[in-house]
This record gives structure tokens, sequence and C-alpha cells, in this order.
């Protein structure tokens, strides 16, 4: 009986070393993959990155660029000018979109009530237009069902989104207003100071928008819309190689457009096939050569592509990716500057907020902003 019990106790302490090791292992592993974090240039919450010309532009209350040149190495933000010419006490520039000739700025206006000790309220939202990214124009003015001019729109009232194409001539920037008259929504495709009101229909993913697009992109020479949060396509822009070697533009074989944790993909943009990811809800996707990059309400995740179609399921990642833009964070925005390299020879920039409270979490608003990877670094870290 002694024997028994003593074979019993040196198994289960065998077993207990272990699985003692085993999470030692992925514990260390983690470890292995945290890296010294960079000063920040742009903290807080960042909804959008996006092309206009041959440089990227962010948001994070201000208007941030990134030339050409530094696109593919850490920091070199600057700061640019935002409207200014705005009836409010704040300004905050809480979205950008462009198209082939301008940016557009959606701001959220700030007013401070003296009347009531000060407290900060909101006034609406305005969008405002530039041709070169620092001398605004606005704010823009649309028609509504009965005739009404209206500039100023209620919070909610106003989605600002855009195509974000890498050739320059597919980008197109849209509205989508709330029309009170009719209370339904209506889409308008920007153009400086212009906007041309679209006709909407009821299918989520069709070269005809629907009433609650919130997101496009360019395939097949038509725009897309889609009432999901994200959409992507795998166009490759023209770019030199390592070698000095001028590489051709590929045009987008496949689409794809996400639909809470699903990802939809089409190769004529009416036949659709979906893959589960199983994870959180999707708000971003982007693409590299190997993987697509989905920005979920926990994080960031990947999921592997096979001749373009991705797999069910996500998968690790190799790089710190996961232990930087957590389960902890919402990541609004993924992004890659060319979607040709391998995700590993590649740059690619991801953004991290929360929304409640950080009490019964690690999140913290110091890890908040946009973040990146760099072959030549070969790790995430802050911008």
């Amino acid at each position: 009986m002694k024997k028994s019990i003593l074979k019993s106790f040196i198994a289960l302490s065998v077993l207990s070393i272990f699985a003692f090791t085993s999470c030692q292992d992925v514990i260390f592993d983690d470890i292995r993959k945290e890296v010294k974090l960079e000063d920040a240039q742009i903290s807080g919450s960042v909804n959008s990155i996006v092309w206009f010309g041959s440089d990227i532009y962010a948001q994070n209350g201000n208007i941030w660029k990134k030339s050409a040149a530094n696109l593919n190495s850490a920091h070199n933000w600057v700061q640019t000018s935002k409207p200014t010419d705005v009836t409010a006490d704040y300004k905050y520039v809480n979205k950008l979109a462009a198209d082939s000739t301008y940016l557009y700025a959606q701001l959220t206006l700030l007013d401070e009530d003296t009347e009531d000790d000060g407290e900060i309220e909101s006034q609406g939202c305005e969008i405002w237009y530039s041709s070169d990214g620092e001398t605004w124009s606005g704010p823009l003015t649309i028609s509504n069902s009965d005739g009404a001019e209206v500039s100023r729109f209620t919070s909610g009232e106003a989605v600002l989104f855009c195509t974000n194409a890498y050739d320059s001539s597919h980008r197109f920037a849209y509205l989508r207003v709330y029309d009170s008259p009719t209370e339904a929504y209506k889409i308008y495709r920007l153009n400086g100071e212009t906007a041309e009101e679209l006709t909407t229909g009821d299918d989520d993913r069709s070269t005809v928008p629907t009433t609650g697009a919130s997101s496009c992109a360019w395939f097949n020479g038509s725009v897309y819309f889609s009432s999901g949060k994200a959409m992507a396509t795998n166009e490759v822009p023209a770019y030199t190689d390592s070698n000095g070697n001028e590489v051709a533009a590929v045009p987008a074989t496949y689409l794809y457009a996400s639909s809470s944790d699903l990802v939809y993909y089409t190769t004529d943009g009416s036949n659709w096939d979906s893959a589960d990811l199983n994870c959180s809800t999707i708000y971003s996707m982007a693409l590299t050569q190997d993987y697509i990059i989905v920005g979920t309400a926990d994080g960031i995740e990947h999921s592997a592509l096979t001749d373009s179609v991705p797999a069910s399921g996500v998968s690790d990642f190799d790089t710190n990716a996961a232990s930087t833009l957590s389960s902890y964070y919402e990541v609004h925005v993924v992004f890659t500057i060319n979607p040709a390299f391998a995700e590993q020879s590649a740059s690619v920039y991801g953004t991290t907020t929360y929304s409640g409270s950080s009490s019964s979490t690690s999140a913290t608003q110091s890890n908040c902003g946009i973040w990146a990877y760099f072959a030549s670094r070969g790790s995430w870290n802050r911008e």
C-alpha cells in the first residue's frame, strides 16, 4: 500500500514539474517577446491612418503626417495644422479620410459652459477639407431632403470613411449622414466643397451603398460598400525592391469585408465565401503576402492566407504583436505599407485604445496610440 502511494506521489510530482515547466516555457516565451518601450509621439485615441498623396496621415485630436521617405522606419511623425477657423472653444479631430485630391477631417466641437461650472459640452461635428494637408476650408455643407443646408451634425449623425487604396486614382471619400426629415441615412461622395448624394440599396456588399454603409474599397473598377466595420483588397502598389528594381503595381484579385468575426471574400464582387476567424468583432483589416491582419475589440489577430484565402480561426504571432496590441485594447486601425511583403518583412501599423474602466485589466492610457512593426526592427513598439 505504501509503495502504491509512493509511486502515485512520485508520478504526480513528475507531472506537476512537467506542467510547471510547460507553463514557465509559455511565460518565458512571452518575456522574450517583450521589448523596451520607446517614447510615443502619437498617444491617445487614433481612429484613422490614411494615405494622402504618397504620405500617411493620422489623428489623435490633432493631425499628424509621416512622409513617404519615413514610412518604413520608426517615428518621424510631424504635427500639421488642423482647421482653426471654427466657432468652438476646442476642436478635436476624431477621424480622417482622403480621396485623390483632398484630405478630410471630422472635427468634434466642444464648448465650455461657463454658466455650469465650466462643464465641457459637445456642439456636434463638422467636416473640413484640404488640398495640401495644411490649409483647410469648410465646413462642408449638404442639403437634406427638405432642402435645408446642413454643415453641423449632432454626435453619431455623420460617419466619414474612404477606400484608402494604394493607387491614388482608386481613392474616394464618403460621408454617411442621418437625414432628419426622412429619419434615414444617406451616403454622399465627397469632392472638396461638394457632396454628391448616392442612391442607396439593401445589399450589404455591393457597388450600391447601403444606408448603413461604414466601410468601402475599390475593386474591379468600382467602389464596393459594406455595413461591416472593415473592407480591404489585396491590391499591391508599384515599388522599388531591395535590388533597386522597379516592380509594377498588381490590381486587386480579392475583395474582403468583415461582419462580426467573419471575413467574407470574393473574386468577382458577386459570389462571396467566408472564413470564421473565431475572434472578437473585427474593426479593421490589412493584408500582407502571407496573412490577413485584423484589429478587433480584443486586440490584434491574424489568419494565414493560402492563395489569398484566409484560414478559419487565427494563429499565434511569431512577433510580440499579441503582447503589445493585446486583448486589453481595442484595435481600430491596422495598416500595411506594402502588402507585397510577408508579414515579418513588412511595415505594419496598428492603434490601441480602450473603453470603460481599465481597473479590471492591465490597459493603460500611456499605451494607447499608434504602434508599428518594421522588418528592420523585428518587433512592435510605440510610434
